[in-house]
């Protein structure tokens, strides 16, 4: 290892293998991200829009679930290590159950891995979604008071 003042050479059996500048900063590491391994480059190429695109490919209840579980998180990388979980669902469970899994938990509005595993897990993505029972009207019976009494 040779070390100048702008450059770090470094050789093995006399020829040349590296010659990257060297770093003015002071006992911090400086790290080319060329050098990096697979693992560590794909871990820095996360971020919230890679994730919310990916979701949009699945569908619009996992776009809204993923969007869910960042809005519920301080910070965008808490966030990473959930839907690299919710990624792995979608790989052994498929898209399609997935996609129902998020409907049911928005609808419920449930949000997380854990949750959704769950409803996949006993199958509740099969199971017809529940009425909304404001929409639909109540039969008269002789407990329901008519419109007088309101008068």
């Amino acid at each position: 290892v040779k070390l100048t003042e702008k450059c770090v050479e470094v050789c093995f059996e006399h020829q040349r293998i590296a010659s990257p500048p060297r770093s003015q900063t002071r006992y911090r590491h400086t790290t080319v991200d060329e050098h990096m391994p697979p693992e560590h480059w794909a871990y820095k190429q996360q971020s919230k829009d890679r994730f919310v695109a990916w979701a949009e490919q699945i569908g619009p209840q996992t776009k809204a679930q993923v969007e869910a579980i960042f809005e519920c998180k301080a910070h965008d990388e808490q966030a990473f290590r959930t839907l690299k979980g919710i990624q792995r669902l979608a790989n052994q469970q498929g898209c399609e159950r997935l996609e129902a899994a998020c409907q049911r938990a928005n609808v419920f509005k449930m949000t997380g891995f854990r949750r959704l595993k769950a409803i996949l897990n006993s199958h509740l993505d099969g199971v017809p979604l529940p009425s909304d029972p404001a929409a639909e009207p109540i039969e008269p019976h002789e407990n329901v008071p008519g419109q007088a009494y309101y008068q």
